[in-house]
C-alpha cells in the first residue's frame, strides 16, 4: 500500500496492540526491533496513533514517511529544478510558436532589406504567430522584385527562411546591387570578389549599411558598374531577458540555452541577475558571427 506510515515505539509488542485495538487502528508489518517496537499504519490514522502514544515514556517518532508523502517532500525539495523545467519547455514551445528571425536566401540575399519588409507587410512579423501571414502574396511581391526569378517561403521552426533568386529574364541585363548588411556589428572578415569592399574588419555596421558596392574604380577613380560578389562575416551582440521565480543554476543554465533561438554556436554568453517583484530577471549577453554572402552560389 502507497499510504502506509512506519511508526516506531519504545514499547511492549502486548501493550502497544492492545492500546491500538482498543482505538480500532488496524496495524501492518509489525516488529520487535530491540527495545522499539516498529508497525506500519495508514496515513489517516498517525495523528490518532500519536495521541494514543502521547505519554513522553513511549518515545514515539515517524520511522518511515508513506510512498506518497515522500514523492510530495521530494517534488518540494526540488521545486525550483521543477518550475525551471516547465519553464524551459514553455519558452522552448513558445520559441517554435514564434517567429523570431526572418533570413533571406540565395544569390538574392542582397535584396534582404526590402524582402524582410515585405515579410513583414504580409504578416510574417518577428515575435508574432504568423498564423495569418500570406505566403503567396509575400511570393508575388518579392517576383515583382527587380531580376528576381524564383522565390520560396518556408517555416522553420522560429525562423521563416525565403529563399530568393536572381538571374537574367527576357534578355534584361543583371540586375547590380550592392551587398547589403543584413545585421548590425563589428566587421570580422570581408572578402570582395567583385565589386568595391566599402567596410573594413574591425568596423562597426549597422543593418542596413553597404559593405560592398556594385562597381569598381578605375585608376582615375571613375566608377564602373559591375556585379558585386562576395561575402562578410559580423560579429552581432545581442541581449535577451528571461524571468525565473528562483535564483539557482538550473535557470542560469536554461536563460543562458536561450542563444540557440538565434545562433547554432554562441561565440561568448554571460548573464546578470537582477531581483523584481515575484522573482528575478536573467539578463543574457551573447555574441555569435552572422554571415552574408551575395552571388557566391
Amino acid at each position: 500500500m502507497s499510504d502506509l506510515v512506519e511508526i516506531r515505539v519504545v514499547c511492549t509488542v502486548e501493550r502497544a496492540l492492545k492500546k491500538l485495538h482498543d482505538g480500532g487502528i488496524p496495524v501492518y508489518r509489525l516488529r520487535e526491533q530491540g527495545a522499539k517496537l516498529s508497525f506500519c499504519v495508514r496515513e489517516e490514522y498517525v495523528e490518532k496513533v500519536f495521541a494514543i502514544f502521547a505519554h513522553r515514556c513511549y518515545n514515539i517518532g515517524i520511522g518511515r514517511f508513506s510512498a506518497k508523502k515522500r514523492l510530495v517532500n521530494a517534488l518540494i525539495a526540488r521545486i525550483g529544478l521543477v518550475i525551471g523545467a516547465l519553464l524551459f519547455i514553455a519558452v522552448a514551445l513558445m520559441a517554435n510558436a514564434l517567429v523570431l528571425r526572418i533570413e533571406v536566401t540565395g544569390n538574392g540575399a542582397y535584396l534582404a532589406p526590402d524582402v524582410i519588409a515585405a515579410a513583414r507587410e504580409c504578416g510574417f512579423a518577428e515575435w508574432t504567430t504568423a498564423r495569418n501571414a500570406d505566403a503567396p502574396a509575400l511570393s508575388a511581391r518579392v517576383l515583382s522584385m527587380n531580376g528576381v526569378t524564383f522565390c520560396s517561403v518556408k517555416r522553420k521552426g522560429s525562423c521563416v527562411v525565403i529563399e530568393v533568386v536572381c538571374g537574367d529574364e527576357g534578355g534584361k541585363g543583371a540586375d547590380y546591387r550592392d551587398l547589403i548588411s543584413p545585421e548590425g556589428g563589428t566587421v570580422v572578415s570581408l572578402v570582395a570578389v567583385c565589386g568595391t569592399p566599402l567596410v573594413e574588419e574591425g568596423q562597426e555596421v549597422a543593418a542596413g549599411d553597404r559593405l560592398i558596392g556594385a562597381y569598381s574604380l578605375s585608376e582615375d577613380g571613375t566608377q564602373r558598374p559591375c556585379l558585386a560578389a562576395g561575402f562578410v562575416r559580423i560579429l552581432v551582440t545581442r541581449s535577451q531577458s528571461v524571468f525565473f521565480t528562483q535564483e539557482n543554476e538550473d535557470n542560469a543554465a536554461i536563460a543562458l540555452g536561450i542563444t540557440s533561438l538565434y545562433c547554432e554556436k554562441a561565440e561568448s554568453k554571460s548573464y546578470t541577475v537582477s531581483p523584481c517583484e515575484g522573482g528575478y530577471v536573467y539578463d543574457v549577453t551573447f555574441t555569435y558571427i552572422y554571415s552574408a554572402s551575395i552571388n557566391m552560389e
